[in-house]
């Protein structure tokens, strides 16, 4: 709701710029985090297979699914709807992430 307002006027470098480092940002703070956290999710036997195909198949699905839906959402509903499908995506990440085991003191020797 807020990054249209950096892109309004012509040649407004400076709004440009800011929705780009605002939105890489994001996107590191989103993405820095995976390669850590997802192999954790697997034994040590299936951790590479398991975090690859994982990583594979979200992708895959996120980037054929949101994309389609949004501009579904947009065709039809206008920009708004759109932004109330990516805070609803938002909730449910946030959701995911706190539902993740901690596993710090998990032993993989075993």
């Amino acid at each position: 709701m807020v990054f249209p307002y950096f892109l309004t006027g012509q040649h407004n470098l400076v709004g440009v710029l800011l929705f780009l480092g605002l939105g890489f940002l994001v996107m590191g703070t989103l993405y820095g985090p995976v390669g850590a956290v997802l192999p954790e999710l697997f034994p040590t036997r299936v951790r590479y297979s398991g975090a690859g195909i994982t990583y594979n198949l979200a992708a895959v699905v996120g980037a054929a699914v949101a994309p389609t839906v949004t501009t579904w959402l947009i065709a039809n509903y206008g920009l708004h709807s759109a932004e109330y499908y990516m805070l609803v995506l938002s909730v449910l990440a946030v959701i995911s992430w706190l539902l993740t085991k901690e596993t710090k003191d998990v032993d993989y020797t075993k």
